[in-house]
């Protein structure tokens, strides 16, 4: 099992990585989000969202509406993103319509 799971994995993260790359410049375009790469991580990365969103809400409604899990912020505002080839379950622009509404419901 654990050999069948290796197949395909290098071409699998190079997917990832680039689909990654594609959604966080189109996730960055929207107004109160902010992701970043983390230095020397592969698949880590920040996400600052405006002080009006409120991280929470913002976090159930991904997770209740569009089945994505997003980590709780952390002491210094910060949610981390880690991004795996389950990345390539969705396409981008269902995952930027989920980030759009969730933030939609989470602003006050």
């Amino acid at each position: 099992m654990a050999l069948q799971m290796l197949e395909g994995f290098e071409e699998k993260m190079k997917n990832t990585v680039i689909r990654s790359t594609e959604l966080f410049i189109m996730l960055n375009q929207i107004p109160g989000v902010k992701i970043s790469p983390v230095k020397n991580g592969t698949n880590i990365f920040m996400l600052a969202l405006d002080a009006k969103i409120d991280a929470q809400k913002f976090a159930k409604t991904m997770l209740e509406k569009y089945n994505i899990f997003i980590q709780s912020k952390r002491e210094d505002g910060l949610i981390r993103l880690m991004v795996n080839e389950t990345l390539l379950y969705k396409d981008n622009s269902v995952i930027v319509a989920a980030f759009k509404d969730s933030i939609k419901e989470a602003t006050s």
